[in-house]
């Protein structure tokens, strides 16, 4: 009866196993993202950490193509709010848009519940990353400063000037 009853207790844990990943597999990046993440922000330069600040980030879902986009940096010093809209592309499904307001729209892409984000502003290009797994937040932003090439065929190495990452877990 021991062996019977412990074969049971395994299906039933592969059957459950099984169901939470396929649930979590038909969420798309953003539902995934929705909720309350805590954590820290580690800022970088020139290899060494010069700053490390607790963050909350916070995915509120508004309707079927619009989400809130909230980073509340909590320093000590300099307290900063970063309250975006994320709106969802209609005609490309891996796309959407970070609304930062004031008519300032970074796109985002997504494979694989990662999303990717490069633009430019100030002589500076910036590459984004973030990636969503089941309770765990990671973002990156990588800061170099532009060159413009000698001819169309040169190839640039542009070294980072700076590297943020975020390292999130999901609260709620």
């Amino acid at each position: 009866m021991n062996k019977t009853f412990f074969f049971r207790v395994c299906i039933l844990i592969f059957a459950l196993t099984g169901y939470s990943q396929s649930v979590l597999a038909q969420l798309s990046f953003v539902d995934r993202c929705v909720g309350e993440w805590t954590g820290t922000l580690d800022i970088y330069a020139s290899g060494v950490r010069r700053d490390q600040v607790p963050v909350v980030f916070t995915v509120t879902k508004l309707n079927d193509s619009t989400w809130t986009w909230k980073t509340d940096y909590r320093s000590e010093t300099r307290p900063v709010i970063k309250d975006y809209l994320l709106r969802k592309q209609t005609k490309d499904l891996n796309r959407y848009v970070i609304d930062e307001g004031d008519e300032i729209q970074l796109i985002m892409d997504v494979i694989d519940n990662v999303g990717t984000s490069v633009f430019r502003t100030g002589g500076m290009t910036f590459v984004s990353r973030n990636e969503v797994g089941d309770q765990v937040f990671q973002m990156e932003l990588s800061v170099y400063k532009d060159k413009n090439p000698a001819s169309p065929d040169e190839v640039l190495s542009m070294p980072a000037i700076s590297v943020q990452t975020m390292h999130l877990t999901k609260k709620r």
